[in-house]
């Protein structure tokens, strides 16, 4: 297991490790496509019925991708917020990046093939 802080809240100083870190292009391809897709329309919906009297409550939601559902038992502190633009303001991970996330990851796995092929062909622990 382990732990992952919001992206924009970890110090300048430690940003260096945040970027090179491999699993941090995993999680943000997964939750890209799993939460950050939902169209400007989609949007402008669920704020202009967020603004309405009626609330949330007047808005069938159904039929909206898991990005545009509404974050449940959220703190006050974040109010009713779609889970896209959760997902973006705090792990700043947007669905547009998709192809930039995998890209990063098979550069990353292609470098660790090649810095182990290197390994295994000039490192030899049998020499005395």
């Amino acid at each position: 297991m382990g732990f992952n802080p919001p992206a924009l809240q970890i110090p300048q100083g430690y940003k260096w490790l945040y970027a090179i870190a491999p699993l941090r292009y995993s999680f943000s391809a997964l939750a890209a496509i799993a939460f950050g897709k939902c169209s400007n329309e989609q949007l402008v919906s669920i704020m202009a019925a967020s603004a309405s009297p009626g609330g949330m409550a007047s808005l069938d939601m159904s039929g909206y991708p898991h990005g545009c559902q509404i974050v449940q038992n959220a703190p006050s502190t974040v109010g009713e917020i779609p889970v896209q633009t959760y997902v973006e303001a705090v792990f700043g991970i947007k669905h547009a990046h998709v192809a930039q996330y995998f890209g990063i990851m098979l550069g990353m796995i292609a470098l660790f093939r090649v810095l182990t092929a290197l390994a295994m062909r000039y490192i030899n622990h049998q020499q005395r």
